[in-house]
């Protein structure tokens, strides 16, 4: 799945919720080598939920993860310009 997502250039989301937390941190780590950005999220369906953003930090420190490749750390503009040129490579191969 890691080396698809890689091939393909697209994110693996690390779902924050305790009852989730589908990407270990081996994959975490294995995710860095192949240079794969993770977002996390809270997976919320109320308010009450987003404190489990905890959880994703927490497994994201177990795999290495830095910040740097967790997307939604990023400013917006910077953001908006990497998906804004992953948008455009894509167009490109269609």
């Amino acid at each position: 799945m890691l080396a698809a997502a890689a091939r393909h250039g697209v994110m693996v989301e690390l779902n924050a919720n305790p009852n989730r937390l589908d990407i270990w941190d081996e994959w975490i780590r294995k995710a860095l080598e192949l240079h794969i950005a993770i977002p996390i999220d809270t997976d919320a369906h109320e308010p009450g939920e987003m404190g489990n953003i905890t959880y994703g930090v927490r497994m994201g420190i177990r795999g290495w993860l830095p910040k740097t490749q967790v997307p939604n750390t990023l400013p917006y503009a910077v953001l908006k310009q990497r998906l804004d040129a992953r948008r455009r490579q894509i167009a490109v191969k269609r």
